[in-house]
């Protein structure tokens, strides 16, 4: 019988991740993301530094997760002039927001400007 500790169990998933995110598959890259996100843990996703991260939040994933995502993605790159574009282009477009929560991610947009 083969055990491993938590902490053996914990490297071994860092190691397959980084393995993981070193393919040059688009298609692989997508389904890796559609994971992170199926699995509720898109705050890890867009802290990742692959190559077609942005543009799969951008052309791929659905409004309002894929513009929420981009900017955040955007703020961790340090690219805060695209992630104030995205923000505002989310405050003025997505209708499921109430008048408060647009003006909170036009506040964002404003920071991050």
């Amino acid at each position: 019988e083969i055990s491993i500790t938590a902490a053996e169990l914990r490297r071994l998933k860092v190691e397959i991740m980084r393995l993981l995110r070193r393919s040059t598959d688009e298609l692989f890259h997508y389904i890796l993301y559609e994971w992170y996100i199926a699995n509720q843990i898109s705050h890890e996703m867009v802290q990742l530094d692959t190559r077609y991260l942005e543009s799969f939040l951008r052309n791929y994933c659905p409004p309002p997760l894929g513009p929420t995502l981009l900017w955040k993605y955007y703020v961790i790159n340090k690219k805060y002039s695209q992630a104030a574009i995205v923000l505002t282009k989310l405050a003025e477009t997505d209708e499921e927001s109430t008048l408060e929560q647009r003006i909170e991610t036009l506040a964002h947009a404003i920071v991050n400007a």
